[in-house]
């Protein structure tokens, strides 16, 4: 009988003590866990804020350009930010007047930003979020009804 309680005692300390052993071993890989996870939050954070750091960049980056007439009278100068933006603007009436982005007045393979809001002052022109600024030179004043350009700005980037 006094085998038999030695050998119980011994069976219930293994098992206190390799069930410690378990949680133990549980409580490390949840450390684990949880610090990878912490590390995987931060290595995302870290490349959010890289990317709207890009992000800040680029909408830091300011192209501008005078306007000149082709075929119309025309003053005022273009600003690009985030938009396009006339300053000072000023052109000869005409009909069905558009404003677009180009490369050297090819409204064929330009954006078409929309018509032309006034002859006269300030006014701004959404940009489509994939467009990218590098690919043109120029913001186009374009008669569509007679398929002429009626002046453009030729556009460079600023510091």
């Amino acid at each position: 009988m006094k085998n038999s309680k030695k050998w119980l005692l011994m069976v219930a300390l293994v098992g206190v003590f390799g069930l410690t052993a378990c949680q133990n071993e549980e409580a490390a890989n949840t450390s684990k866990d949880s610090n990878m996870s912490e590390k995987t939050s931060e290595e995302k954070s870290m490349k959010e804020e890289s990317k709207d750091g890009m992000k800040d960049e680029a909408a830091m980056t300011t192209y501008k350009g005078d306007f000149v007439g082709k075929d119309h009278d025309v003053s005022g100068s273009v600003e690009i930010t985030n938009e396009v933006t006339f300053k000072n603007f000023s052109i000869e009436t005409a009909p069905a007047i558009a404003v677009y982005l180009t490369k050297d007045d090819d409204v064929k393979t330009g954006v078409r930003l929309g018509d032309l809001k006034s002859e006269t002052g300030d006014q701004s022109y959404a940009v489509p979020a994939d467009i990218g600024f590098d690919d043109y030179n120029r913001v186009t004043i374009y008669c569509e009804d007679v398929n002429v350009v009626l002046a453009s700005a030729t556009i460079s980037m600023q510091s």
